[in-house]
């Protein structure tokens, strides 16, 4: 299923500078759009007397497979930073120094990090600092991305106040989709989406939507338990 996304609107633009590339051939290996391509190209000699030399070089071919999505590879892999990629939100600004190989996690560190990770509902009444929230905001821009590229967004909501705000509103918005789990929808749609998404409705879905509203109309909030 296609995603749907402004970045697939255009093609990025690649560019290579040909007095920069020495023709490694990295580019080309790990481009996925098979964009791109080594040529033989005859550069004049320094001496009147001799000959031109041919060397290859980097170049980005005349077709290609569906046109740069911006994966940045090339640019990343480049060891003479002759590649630049500009389009659908890329720029080589975006590009960082790997952590050296001494700085990286073992696999004993990476495990006891996915281990603890726990879904949290019960919070500390303590506003979370804006330096933390960048952090996490400057960790989550490292995650890979499908292709196409999707369009990421991040809402924060800063402080208890708009939280629960956030929650009511979703409330009001539940209360009007009702219908969207009510018995004789369900009925009608088990048809064309089968038994595993009728299930999914009638024994999961219908239920959670039933929990948040009757809870907040008890001013319980168990959408996102008035996190700070």
């Amino acid at each position: 299923m296609a995603v749907p996304t402004s970045r697939a609107s255009e093609k990025a633009q690649v560019h290579i500078d040909a007095s920069l590339c020495d023709g490694c051939g990295k580019c080309i290996d790990v481009c996925k759009d098979f964009g791109l391509e080594l040529v033989d190209e005859r550069m004049p000699s320094a001496i009147p007397s001799q000959e031109a030399m041919t060397t290859q070089k980097a170049k980005i071919k005349e077709t290609t497979f569906v046109g740069c999505f911006a994966c940045g590879h090339c640019m990343a892999v480049c060891p003479r930073m002759a590649i630049s990629i500009n389009g659908k939100t890329l720029s080589p600004n975006d590009l960082f120094r790997l952590p050296t190989i001494r700085n990286k996690a073992n696999y004993e560190q990476l495990l006891t990090l996915l281990q603890r990770r726990r879904s949290i509902r019960e919070f500390i009444d303590r506003k979370v600092e804006p330096e933390i929230i960048e952090k996490i905001l400057d960790a989550a821009t490292t995650a890979p991305m499908g292709v196409p590229p999707s369009d990421v967004n991040v809402l924060v909501f800063d402080g208890k106040e708009k939280n629960r705000k956030f929650a009511e509103d979703f409330c009001t918005l539940l209360k009007s989709k009702r219908w969207l789990v009510s018995a004789w929808f369900l009925a009608l749609m088990r048809p064309f989406w089968g038994k595993t998404n009728d299930e999914l409705f009638r024994k999961f879905i219908r239920p959670l939507v039933d929990v948040y509203i009757s809870a907040m109309d008890k001013g319980v909030n168990v959408i996102n338990y008035d996190a700070p």
